[in-house]
């Protein structure tokens, strides 16, 4: 059985600066063409009847690759314990989708608003802890994930009524649950 990973690894280290260069640029040139990937015939098969594969694969990708990116900077390069990064990204998301349903606006409308409230939101938590490193940042900003956890999960703005009871008291049962053990 071949392993791709080797084989790629093989390949790389036997190439000279010309064809990793190709190796490389036609790597992003298929990655840039993903998103068409269900437009050409050959591989119109990615799409089922109940969804698109765009939705399905490409956009979750994308954002996935943004936080990670995101991530790498605050977490890789300036070396800060960020524990509730994602948090930020929720605000953004969900001021996004609250804006898309109520108003008529569309997406790129929308976009500076979902970036000004995460921004808002940073600036919100930065101020008082701008002095915090290590262990002190993480429990911060922790909290802080939970927090915006929990009032997305509570909103009624967000979730129906029914939804917000119903998992409100999964929590409180779980919660009993774990505390008998």
């Amino acid at each position: 059985m071949i392993n791709l990973r080797d084989k790629g690894a093989e390949i790389w280290e036997r190439a000279d600066r010309k064809r990793r260069v190709a190796i490389a640029l036609t790597t992003i040139l298929l990655a840039g063409l993903l998103p068409y990937a269900a437009d050409f015939p050959i591989t119109n098969i990615l799409n089922t009847p109940i969804s698109s594969y765009e939705a399905v694969l490409v956009y979750p990708v994308g954002m996935f690759v943004l936080m990670a990116l995101g991530l790498n900077i605050v977490v890789g390069k300036s070396g800060l314990l960020d524990l509730g990064y994602v948090a930020f990204f929720a605000i953004g998301g969900y001021t996004a989708a609250i804006l898309g349903t109520k108003t008529h606006l569309n997406t790129w409308e929308i976009l500076p608003f979902g970036m000004a409230f995460a921004m808002l939101a940073g600036l919100i938590l930065g101020l008082p802890t701008l002095r915090l490193r290590g262990d002190y940042l993480a429990i911060v900003t922790l909290g802080f994930g939970e927090i915006v956890r929990i009032v997305a999960v509570n909103s009624p703005g967000i979730r129906s009524e029914e939804h917000t009871l119903n998992s409100s008291h999964q929590i409180i049962s779980y919660a009993v649950f774990c505390l008998k053990k």
